[in-house]
């Protein structure tokens, strides 16, 4: 019990240092030298708990989810539709995803990565899981609260996170490669409506 401890410990020394290092500088030139000094740990220490530079980037990556997840506070959705409840968590989910642009570039490539590279594809899956299960939870909360939703069983939240998922890739990408094109929030918003309107009959 006392090594997991430990273990725990110096996983969480890890990414706070990353974190730090991240904060104070690029992304790409993350320095795994600089993070085990920082963490208080010997490079070697650093890889029996990451085994390689993008599995510590997949674990922020997880992190920053969870911590997004925990700042969320959604209105009521009592009387609210799934789609209703989807885009209030877009208006809460912007800017919290807003705060990590300069990070997205860099999952983006690991989730490309990951399609060949067998290695990478395990971590790249956790923590693809655990984004849909973010998306999933949210939309729960949404429907468990709200009677006549949860009467109605509309939609179901793991099929709704699955298509969430990839408008967000899809949104990141066109984002990235034309921010001032359009307003990505509103389109988000008329993209989930016709996608889940549609689905639902609506």
């Amino acid at each position: 019990m006392r090594q997991e401890l430990r273990k725990q410990k110096s996983i969480n020394r890890i990414l706070s240092s990353a974190e730090e290092f991240i904060r104070k500088n690029d992304i790409e030139s993350i320095d795994i030298n600089e993070i085990s000094k920082s963490a208080g740990l010997t490079k070697g220490a650093f890889y029996h708990h990451f085994k390689s530079k993008q599995h510590l980037l997949l674990e922020l990556f997880n992190r920053w989810i969870s911590k997004i997840a925990n700042k969320l506070e959604f209105s009521s959705p009592l009387g609210k539709t799934a789609v209703e409840i989807i885009i209030d968590i877009i208006d809460k989910i912007q800017p919290a995803f807003e705060q990590y642009s300069k990070e997205l570039p860099v999952f983006l490539e690991l989730y490309l990565r990951a399609i060949t590279d067998k290695d990478l594809k395990k971590p790249v899956m956790k923590s693809y899981k655990n984004f849909l299960i973010f998306f999933s939870q949210m939309i729960s909360i949404g429907t468990n609260r709200s009677p006549a939703l949860k009467k109605s069983g509309e939609e179901n939240p793991a099929d709704i996170a699955r298509i969430l998922f990839a408008l967000t890739v899809g949104f990141v990408i066109q984002g990235l490669l034309n921010p001032r094109g359009t307003d990505w929030n509103k389109l988000a918003k008329k993209s989930v409506k016709l996608v889940l309107e549609n689905k639902t009959g609506k």
